[in-house]
């Protein structure tokens, strides 16, 4: 109505601590306003805009197309807006558009993209749990072996084990930290893993075996050793 360009205007301008409390008391009519205004501060207009269109199911849907189209921006600090505010509302039609970023963004991007997909997981597993199926652990994706283990939690086991060989320390640190989530059938991996070469790969398989072992029968634990 009559309040709309009113909403418009103060959408343009600086997001200020103020200005932001005024515009969520419009609840998720500002949620489109927002992001289709020319504010300076296009990554925070994302998130606000996410937070603001919860429990709103049209604008939320609106919304959530509007990021997963600037989730590759040239600006990373946009990408990673996007991703953010995607944590909030995004699904599991979008995942698959996250984990493309996830592989193929600047790093700064990709660990937000990861954390995405954890907190998309945490509403739609399943959604999550599909990408990362089609996921092969290689060099350069440690970061995404928490979020592998999360979902796919026993089912991970074989790719985590698989990249306690990997030629990248990274990885095989992650799948070994990982490894717990695949239940306490993974002590004998773990003691491999704790004779790697590097020292970061034998602390983390060290913390995790602790994990793993707090309860089990010690001579089970002795036997994975000999």
């Amino acid at each position: 109505g009559a309040a709309l360009p009113l909403l418009e205007s103060l959408a343009e301008e600086r997001l200020t601590r103020e200005s932001i409390r005024s515009l969520r008391a419009w609840g998720s009519t500002a949620a489109k306003v927002i992001l289709e205004s020319n504010s300076p501060h296009r990554g925070m207009a994302m998130e606000l805009a996410a937070e603001l269109s919860v429990g709103d199911p049209a604008v939320m849907a609106w919304v959530r197309d509007e990021l997963v189209s600037h989730v590759d921006d040239d600006e990373r600090r946009v990408a990673c807006a996007a991703l953010r505010g995607l944590a909030i509302v995004g699904g599991g039609a979008e995942c698959e558009a996250i984990m493309r970023v996830a592989l193929s963004a600047p790093t700064e991007v990709r660990a937000q993209a990861a954390s995405t997909l954890s907190s998309i997981s945490h509403r739609e597993p399943e959604g999550v749990a599909e990408v990362c199926r089609a996921l092969r652990l290689e060099p350069g994706t440690a970061f995404l072996a928490p979020v592998v283990a999360l979902v796919l939690g026993s089912d991970a086991r074989e790719r985590l084990v698989e990249g306690l060989s990997a030629d990248d320390g990274a990885l095989r640190a992650a799948c070994a930290a990982c490894l717990p989530h695949c239940g306490t059938n993974v002590v004998r991996h773990l003691a491999f893993a704790m004779c790697d070469e590097s020292r970061d790969v034998r602390l983390a398989a060290a913390e995790a075996l602790g994990r793993v072992v707090v309860g089990k029968d010690e001579a089970e634990i002795g036997r994975a050793h000999v």
